[in-house]
């Protein structure tokens, strides 16, 4: 054991968070366990294989944690998805050093700001003058997760800007657009982690083919070692780009095929699915006064104060 292998277990455990985000208040606490035995090794494989053999390079992991999570997460919802889900009136409201350092703290920290902008104004845009505040809520951090993969990158601050920019945008007319259609294909996103995971990710996988290719600002020469395919540590922009393009492209095949497999399992009788959404008191001892109240949104509350 050693800080690099803590690390990993902490990004690890994120991406175990934000795939239970998106099952919360669906699945007992024994399914959850077995989500999270399935989806570990799942997700230590595809950095492995993006981060050692792809090269794959990404400072704040955005593709191998937040991507990978979120489709997890929404593909074993489409397996376990079940008609009472929808429209249940009981649902309710690895560090760097150096200089790369100083780009990630400063990428992010001005993306995240530009995020909050891009939500209001697109929150004010789509409620015609007025702010929702689920908006606000969820997609100012957008942009924080949009710049991981490129926040160790030398970008000048108005890509970083015009990246959270989009992000939070983006994120925001998701939700207003899109989550409502994926009820219709059996996907019912409790914790909304498409629009705050999921597509900030995959954004963040794009920037990070875009940005692989302007040279070496980018960094990626960083993550290169001599056991990487096609040239090792000399590598071109263009060969580089592909590679992260085949990262991206992984990440989002193994969260399907491993989500789809592990929904299976979950569907099995031994793991008992729960007899009613959004309901926590079959597995937690609740107080009795006022339980019903309590039990709509307990889950809901611990996952978000995790994330």
């Amino acid at each position: 054991i050693d800080v690099q292998s803590l690390t990993t277990a902490d990004f690890v455990s994120a991406s175990i968070l934000i795939s239970m985000s998106a099952v919360l208040v669906k699945v007992n606490s024994i399914q959850l366990i077995l989500m999270a035995f399935i989806g570990v090794p799942i997700q230590i494989v595809n950095e492995w294989i993006g981060t050692r053999l792809l090269c794959a390079s990404g400072a704040g992991e955005s593709m191998y944690v937040h991507t990978l999570g979120a489709y997890f997460g929404l593909t074993v919802v489409f397996v376990l998805h079940h008609s009472n889900s929808i429209d249940c009136p009981d649902e309710k409201s690895r560090d760097e050093t150096g200089t790369n350092r100083l780009y990630a703290v400063t990428n992010t920290y001005v993306s995240i700001c530009a995020s909050v902008v891009g939500a209001f104004l697109m929150s004010s845009l789509l409620k015609r003058g007025k702010f929702d505040m689920i908006h606000i809520q969820n997609f100012t951090l957008a942009g924080g997760v949009a710049v991981g993969t490129v926040s160790g990158s030398n970008i000048v601050l108005h890509d970083a800007m015009m990246i959270g920019t989009l992000a939070g945008m983006i994120s925001v007319v998701g939700f207003h657009f899109l989550l409502p259609k994926l009820k219709q294909y059996r996907i019912h996103d409790t914790c909304d982690v498409n629009n705050l995971h999921s597509i900030p990710g995959l954004t963040a996988g794009v920037v990070g083919i875009i940005v692989a290719s302007i040279g070496n600002r980018s960094g990626y020469l960083n993550s290169l070692t001599d056991v990487c395919r096609d040239g090792g540590k000399s590598r071109n922009n263009s060969t580089q780009s592909a590679y992260q393009a085949a990262a991206l492209g992984l990440t989002f095949g193994m969260a399907v095929v491993g989500g789809l497999i592990t929904g299976f399992m979950l569907r099995l009788p031994i793991s008992a699915l729960k007899e009613r959404d959004f309901d926590d008191e079959e597995g937690w001892h609740l107080p009795e006064e006022n339980i019903k109240d309590n039990n709509n949104m307990f889950g809901a509350n611990i996952a978000r104060t995790a994330l």
